[in-house]
């Protein structure tokens, strides 16, 4: 079935991850967008930690992390709401950075939900103080802290707070006291003195919400961020209650995920997991809609992880900077280096298992497998006992500790991997028989078909 025929058909549409994110959602996002099927696109999960990178048609890219990526389409409504979690500096150098460039929105193109979690400065602070010694792989933006108050309830700072300067500082006067408490012990606990807290929290750009003792200031908090969220008040309504009015009158939308099945706080690999839902399931959760009629399940050729964690599968040492270079693997969030691995069908089929009936698998970046071999990892066997096939497994596990006991073994190999610039037409892949056969053997081993093969940065990019 073609691509906008399943746009027409189905009016909510989700895109996914099927492993650790950075598998190039935001440009089959920005793909779906694109057609005249779609007229709304929804962020519902992620905030700075999560980030996409999309190309226009001149090849100028755009970094995106709360606004929805097609912000670059014309005549599209870009909602965001769920369990965004809102980073107001954020947010107004991405408005910023896309009026500079000719995209101008207005209330009519954008909406904010006024209920979205706000990362503060004290919840920054929180997070790299914990960062210094248990070193989860977190990206030290308040991502953690800031979910810990929203379930909490009682310490949740939300976007309609910051409208009220004088009713924000009552509430930031409460919470600071226990907050500050705890940042302080978390550096005295990794060795740090005040003075090197001090420095610290200045580095991160934090400095302009402290007082002279080197503390959070509810009040200068209050007064900056109250004077920041002037840009958002255009924007903000009741979102939940929009999106419900437009599906109700049939409106066809996407549904942006984030980061990836396996980063799921639920379903992930625990600890080594984000602090939301990010299923395909919980996508649709946080969105507040009531169905989702499509999936779309996207996966890297080769794919990648950022942070740590286990992996049976990875690839390492000098093979792994060569994938690296020519793919470019480095988080748009951060910058780091992205751990690089071979497909893992255990992983996958894990996460297919509670995908919906309805769904395609899409695979991305296979232009950059030019003349590499791919192995693709059925099978794990234990580390300490390789040979012995009595202990080999095919099934995944939710316990870090385990899966890290284990190493992929046995794959089976697709390669040299052909030219797949030339194709457009999944049809014609049989024109490159290592490139196909892999194709077809992801579909066969995951039991869904592949509706789009990634083959460049644009969203055109494809074969289909």
């Amino acid at each position: 079935m073609h691509l906008d025929t399943i746009l027409r058909q189905n009016r909510v549409v989700a895109v996914a991850d099927m492993a650790y994110g950075d598998s190039g959602k935001g440009k089959v996002t920005h793909r779906l967008a694109s057609s005249k099927n779609v007229r709304i696109v929804v962020r519902s999960g992620g905030g700075p930690n999560t980030g996409a990178t999309i190309f226009d048609n001149n090849g100028q890219d755009y970094k995106l992390h709360l606004i929805p990526v097609s912000a670059i389409i014309k005549d599209k409504i870009n909602v965001v709401t769920g369990e965004v979690l809102f980073d107001v500096n954020v947010f107004n150098d991405e408005l910023r950075m896309l009026k500079e460039r000719g995209h101008q929105l207005d209330s009519n193109s954008l909406v904010v939900d006024f209920n979205l979690p706000v990362i503060m400065p004290y919840g920054i602070a929180f997070d790299i103080s914990r960062e210094i010694s248990s070193k989860i792989g977190t990206t030290c933006r308040g991502v953690g802290p800031t979910v810990e108050d929203f379930v909490n309830r009682y310490n949740s700072i939300r976007l309609n707070d910051l409208f009220d300067k004088n009713k924000l500082e009552e509430k930031l006067e409460l919470i600071l006291g226990l907050a500050q408490l705890i940042i302080d012990w978390n550096f005295r606990t990794n060795g740090s003195t005040k003075k090197q807290q001090s420095g610290i929290l200045i580095e991160k750009k934090l400095e302009k919400y402290l007082n002279n003792d080197g503390d959070f200031s509810a009040k200068k908090i209050a007064e900056i961020l109250s004077s920041e969220a002037e840009n958002v008040k255009p924007f903000v309504k009741d979102a939940r209650h929009f999106l419900l009015e437009k599906y109700r009158k049939g409106d066809h939308m996407v549904l942006e995920g984030t980061q990836g099945y396996h980063l799921d706080v639920l379903h992930g690999l625990n600890p080594f997991t984000t602090s939301s839902p990010v299923t395909p399931n919980g996508i649709l959760y946080t969105s507040g809609l009531p169905q989702l009629d499509y999936l779309f399940y996207v996966v890297k050729a080769i794919p990648t992880k950022v942070g740590s964690g286990p992996l049976p599968t990875e690839v390492l040492g000098k093979e792994a900077d060569t994938i690296r270079n020519i793919a470019n693997e480095f988080g748009a969030t951060t910058g780091r280096p992205r751990r690089i691995f071979w497909p893992d069908l255990i992983m996958y089929k894990d996460a297919m298992a509670s995908a919906p009936v309805k769904k395609a698998l899409v695979i991305n970046k296979l232009d950059i497998a030019l003349g590499m071999t791919i192995k693709v990892y059925d099978t794990y066997a234990r580390r300490d006992d390789l040979n012995n096939k009595n202990n080999y497994r095919t099934e995944w596990s939710r316990y870090a500790r385990e899966i890290s006991n284990y190493v992929g073994v046995n794959p089976r190999e697709f390669g040299s991997i052909e030219d797949i610039s030339g194709i457009n037409d999944l049809r014609d892949l049989k024109r490159t028989p290592n490139a196909g056969r892999y194709i077809v053997y992801l579909q066969e081993s995951l039991d869904t078909n592949v509706i789009m093969v990634g083959k460049g940065p644009k969203a055109y990019d494809t074969i289909e």
